[in-house]
């Protein structure tokens, strides 16, 4: 156990979104608010002010207001933890709520296992409409159908921790450059999971995980992010990611057997379409279309270096 105080900012980025966004700054006032957490910084990642009022006029929390005009999640991420003042660093999303006990749970955890260590907590979806069709929850990420732990688990052992919900020291994040420019622009665009590479990386150089199971947050789900067509895009943009890193990587770049692939896809589902089969069946030939496609253009805007800002 540290005996100084591990000190804790929470960061939050934010696009377009100031109603949501003071739903979870309210959730936020009225939990535990441990002494260790000094302050919470808004990272509006756009050049116009959206959400500079509802930040100004929130009495109970010591929030401060900056903008990264960049567009991208990393590149939010990044401004936020260098203009922060804490050992560790909470990074929340602008659409979620935490339990009365979360920060309270995180503060015990960092003044236990100190800065050489980076966080995680379960989420649970708080669905605005009706959850997943049953066949569809496992083609979902776990920001969809949530995440939760083994009970006899207290640490990980791969990079599991997602966006809405883990902690990672100044120190790490001095230490490893912060997270990759590769990620979410706007709503439903860019790449994802750069959260996960930069826990790989982490994980890989001997840094240990630590579960945090009292640290819930709830991930509000909006109803279109429970639909087919929108599993088939999130796939589209994982994919994006894996060919714009497999060009950065290894020079690789879009090639005959690929369009091959692609075509006999698209003709399965043709096919399907004609014979009338149901969708659930016909799903996994539309996400392996999707992947391919995804994969293909990361492949092409990497090598032109047209950027994520295309992929919706």
């Amino acid at each position: 156990m540290c005996t100084n105080m591990i000190t804790a900012t929470i960061v939050i980025s934010t696009f377009q979104r100031p109603t949501l966004l003071k739903r979870t700054l309210d959730s936020l006032a009225h939990a535990e608010w441990p002494s260790s957490f000094k302050e919470v910084i808004v990272v509006e990642n756009d050049a116009v002010p959206y959400s500079a009022d509802v930040c100004a006029y929130h009495e109970k929390l010591p929030v401060k207001y900056v903008t990264e005009s960049t567009r991208g999640l990393s590149h939010a991420r990044n401004k936020g933890w260098r203009v922060a003042s804490g050992d560790i660093i909470l990074f929340l999303d602008d659409d979620v709520t935490v339990n009365r006990d979360t920060l309270t749970a995180y503060a015990e955890a960092f003044q236990e296992f100190g800065d050489t260590c980076f966080y995680g907590g379960p989420v649970e979806p708080d669905y605005v409409g009706q959850p997943p069709l049953p066949w569809l929850a496992p083609h979902l990420p776990w920001s969809v159908t949530g995440l939760d732990f083994p009970e006899i688990a207290s640490e990980i052992k791969e990079p599991i921790f997602i966006g809405p919900n883990h902690a990672i020291p100044r120190r790490l994040l001095e230490h490893d450059g912060g997270y990759e420019g590769m990620s979410a622009t706007g709503r439903n665009g860019g790449g994802v999971g750069e959260e996960t590479r930069l826990q790989a990386r982490l994980l890989a150089e001997g840094f240990k995980g630590r579960i945090v199971r009292r640290a819930v947050i709830h991930h509000r789900v909006p109803e279109e992010d429970c639909t087919p067509e929108w599993a088939i895009q999130r796939r589209r943009r994982h994919a994006f990611t894996d060919g714009w890193e497999a060009a950065d990587r290894d020079g690789q770049r879009v090639e005959r057997w690929m369009w091959r692939i692609l075509l006999r896809h698209r003709l399965d589902m043709l096919l399907n379409g004609l014979r009338r089969v149901h969708r659930e069946d016909r799903f996994d030939t539309e996400l392996k279309a999707a992947y391919m496609l995804g994969f293909m253009k990361g492949l092409r805007d990497a090598r032109h270096r047209s950027g994520p800002d295309e992929q919706s």
